[in-house]
C-alpha cells in the first residue's frame, strides 16, 4: 500500500484528536503504536525524520545493563532484562541474541569473582540461564585478536542487537497501519491553552522547507516525548529544566581489521569504565563515552558529533583490547554520537546517573522522559495511565499483548528473496517485491545492503532527505566510508524518480548529506 502524499497527510491532521505525541524517537514511537492499539485517535509529530536522535544513534543494544547492578540500579537493570526478553521472543527479526565476553588478566581475579556474582543475578533477573567461566585458551579461540598477555581466563553472558532505527520506523508502521497518523519535519512551535490555562494542542510548523505555513490542532491530550531535548517544550510552559544530555559517541570499525563475532565487554584501561565491542552489519562498533554535551555545540551545530578527546580516548582502548589488530585511524570507517535525556540528579559523573524514566504532568502536559532504548514499552504504559483520566475513559490496551505485530513472510514462487530481508522490512516489502520484473538481490559497494531495500524505502517510509535514507531507513551512511559517497552515482537515477527530484534537488542533497557526513560521522579534524 503506498503512502499517503504529505500534503494529503496535513491537510489530513486539521482536526481534534485524542492524543498528540510530540517526539519520533523510540519513545514516541512506543507511545504511539500502543495509543493506536488502544483505538485512540492519535497523531505523532516530530520535528526532524523518524530516530533522528537519540534513537539512531545508541550502542544498538537491547540490554539490561550489566554496569547498572554495580551502580545499584536494580530495578531499572530488572525491568531492563525482562523487556529484552519480551523483544526476543516478540521481534526476533530485529531483535537478535548476541554473547559477550568478558576476559580476566592477571590481578582482576577478585573483580572476576564480582562479575560471576552480577552475571547469576542478572540472568535469574531475566528468567533465564545462560552464562559461565571460559578458559584461557577458549577466550582466545573464540577471540585470537584480543590481548593474551596476561590473561587467565574469560566470562561469558547474553544480551541482544538490534538495528535501533529499524526498530523505531517498525513501531510507527504499526501504529499507522492500527489508525494513527504521523508526519515527520512537522515542527511544534507552541502549545495551546484553554479557559483553565491547561495545554490543549499545539501549533505546528511544516519543516520540509515546502512551505512557512503554522496551524493549530486541538487534542485531549499532548505528550512530550523529545527526549535530549524535553525541556523546550516544557520551556513553553515556563518550567525549570530536568534534563542533563550527556553525549555517548562511538567508533565504527572496519571488520576486516577487527573481526568479531561476539561482542567483548571490557572496562577502560584508563578510567576503569565499562566499555563494548560490538559486531553489527559487518562493521564492529566500539563505544561508549559519557560526556555533559555543551550547550553550546547545540547552538552552533546541527547534530552531535565525536570530539578529538573522544576519539583518542576510545582509540586507545581499541589498541589495549586488541594490540594486535593493529588499528589505525585510516581502519575508522565512520564515527557517530548521540545524547541521551538523564534525569538531572546529585551524581557528579555522567555515567553514574539514573537510567529510570519518569512522568511529569504540568498544566496538562504530559511529559514522560529518562529511561533507555530497552525500557520503551514500559514508558509507553505509564504514560498512557497517567492519560487515561484525561481521554474520560477512551482507549484500552492489554499489556500483556506484544507491543509488536509477528512478521510472517511466506518464499513466492520464483522469488529467493534472502529471508532476513524479507524479516527486516515486513510483509509490505515481500508484496512490493511481487509487483516488481527485475529482482536483484546482490549486494552493492561491499556491503550487505541491496539497492533494492533503499528503493523500497525511499518509496514507502516517509523519505524527503537523502541523510533520512542513508543514515536511518538503511544505515550506508555508517558502515561505508565517507558515508557511501562513491555508492550514490549508482542510485542517482532511480532515487531521482521515486522522489522527484531534479537535477538541482539532487545536487542539493548530495551537498547536504556529504556535509553532515563531514560535520557529524567522520573523524574528528
Amino acid at each position: 500500500m503506498q503512502p499517503l502524499p504529505r500534503e494529503q497527510v496535513w491537510e489530513s491532521i486539521q482536526h481534534p484528536w485524542d492524543l498528540i505525541v510530540v517526539g519520533g524517537g523510540i519513545t514516541g514511537a512506543g507511545v504511539f503504536r500502543a495509543a493506536a492499539a488502544a483505538g485512540l485517535q492519535v497523531l505523532l509529530l516530530e520535528a526532524n525524520d523518524y530516530a533522528f536522535g537519540t534513537s539512531s544513534r545508541s550502542s544498538k543494544l537491547v540490554h539490561g545493563g550489566l554496569r547498572y547492578l554495580n551502580q545499584k540500579q536494580y530495578e531499572v537493570t530488572f525491568e531492563s532484562v525482562r523487556e529484552r526478553q519480551k523483544m526476543l521472543k516478540n521481534v526476533p527479526e530485529l531483535v537478535k541474541p548476541l554473547c559477550f565476553l568478558i576476559s580476566n588478566y592477571a590481578g582482576g581475579e577478585i573483580s572476576t569473582r564480582k562479575y560471576l556474582i552480577g552475571l547469576i543475578l542478572y540472568d535469574l533477573m531475566g528468567s533465564k540461564w545462560d552464562h559461565g567461566r571460559l578458559s584461557r585458551q577458549k577466550v582466545l579461540d573464540l577471540c585470537p585478536q584480543i590481548r593474551s598477555e596476561g590473561l587467565v581466563s574469560g566470562l561469558f553472558y547474553y544480551d541482544a542487537v538490534v538495528d535501533d532505527a529499524r526498530l523505531v520506523l517498525r513501531l510507527i508502521e504499526e501504529g499507522k497501519q492500527l489508525g494513527g497518523t504521523a508526519l515527520n519535519y512537522a515542527r511544534v512551535t507552541g502549545l495551546l491553552r484553554n479557559w483553565r490555562h491547561e495545554v490543549s494542542g499545539v501549533a505546528v510548523q511544516r519543516a520540509d522547507g515546502s512551505s512557512q505555513e503554522e496551524i493549530e490542532i486541538a487534542a485531549c491530550v499532548v505528550v512530550n516525548a523529545t527526549g535530549p531535548w524535553t525541556d523546550t517544550l516544557r520551556g513553553m510552559l515556563a518550567r525549570n529544566p530536568v534534563i542533563r544530555k550527556q553525549r555517548g559517541s562511538h567508533l565504527v570499525i572496519d571488520r576486516a581489521k577487527l573481526t568479531l563475532d561476539r561482542a567483548i565487554t571490557f572496562n577502560h584501561p584508563v578510567d576503569q569504565r565499562t566499555m563494548f565491542f560490538i559486531p553489527w552489519l559487518g562493521t564492529t562498533i566500539v563505544g561508549t563515552t559519557d560526556l555533559d554535551h555543551p550547550q553550546e555545540y547545540e547552538e552552533r551545530y546541527h547534530e552531535p558529533f565525536i570530539d578529538r578527546q573522544e576519539f583518542d580516548y576510545m582509540m586507545q582502548a581499541v589498541h589495549a583490547v586488541f594490540p594486535v589488530a593493529g588499528v589505525e585511524t585510516a581502519d575508522i570507517i565512520s564515527t557517530y554520537a548521540g545524547l541521551r535525556p538523564i534525569i538531572r540528579a546529585d551524581s557528579s559523573s555522567p555515567s553514574a546517573q539514573s537510567r529510570k524514566h519518569q512522568v511529569f504532568e504540568e498544566n496538562g502536559l504530559l511529559t514522560i522522559t529518562g529511561g533507555k532504548l530497552t525500557t520503551f514499552r514500559l514508558m509507553a504504559k505509564a504514560v498512557l495511565e497517567r492519560a487515561k483520566p484525561m481521554l474520560d475513559g477512551k482507549g484500552s490496551y492489554h499489556w500483556r499483548k506484544p507491543l509488536f505485530d509477528r512478521v510472517y513472510t511466506q518464499p513466492m514462487p520464483g522469488m529467493q528473496a534472502p529471508q532476513d530481508l524479507t524479516n527486516r522490512y515486513g510483509k509490505p516489502f515481500q508484496d512490493w517485491l511481487g509487483t516488481l520484473e527485475i529482482r536483484d538481490f546482490t549486494p552493492f559497494c561491499g556491503t550487505a545492503i541491496t539497492p533494492l531495500e533503499i528503493y523500497y524505502t525511499a518509496e514507502h517510509e516517509s523519505v524527503v532527505h537523502l541523510d533520512d535514507l542513508l543514515l536511518r531507513r538503511v544505515r550506508l551512511g555508517l558502515v561505508h566510508r565517507e558515508g557511501g559517497a562513491a555508492c550514490l552515482p549508482h542510485l542517482k537515477e532511480r532515487l531521482q524518480y521515486i522522489m522527484n527530484w531534479s537535477e538541482l534537488d539532487w545536487n542539493r542533497e548530495v551537498d547536504r548529506y556529504l556535509r553532515i557526513i563531514r560535520e557529524s560521522y567522520s573523524i574528528p579534524g
